[in-house]
């Protein structure tokens, strides 16, 4: 059964270039480093208010605090900025039986 955590969409990523389809996500009370390498290419899901979801995948852990760099494929609205987006990992064993 895949595990579901929830996410906050804390920024998007910085730089001299804009990154608009890069988020910085932080997951609350996940604050060690070695449990946010575990979320490494999980999928994101994120849902307007009407419905509609994009969808992402975690690229890398951004800080040791919690952060983590989502790649969505369509960039998001200013409006995600605090909002909440889904986190869903597959189980080990269920990896292994899809593939």
């Amino acid at each position: 059964m895949p595990r579901k955590l929830i996410g906050l969409v804390y920024s998007f990523r910085r730089g001299a270039d804009a990154y608009p389809r890069d988020v910085i996500v932080v997951v609350p009370g996940v604050e060690g480093e070695a449990l946010l390498h575990k979320l490494l290419n999980c999928k994101v899901i994120w849902r307007t208010k009407t419905g509609r979801e994009i969808r992402g995948k975690v690229r890398k852990v951004w800080s040791k605090r919690g952060h983590l760099l989502v790649t969505f494929r369509r960039a998001l609205p200013g409006q995600a900025l605090g909002t909440r987006c889904e986190i869903v990992c597959e189980e080990a064993s269920e990896k292994k039986s899809t593939s």
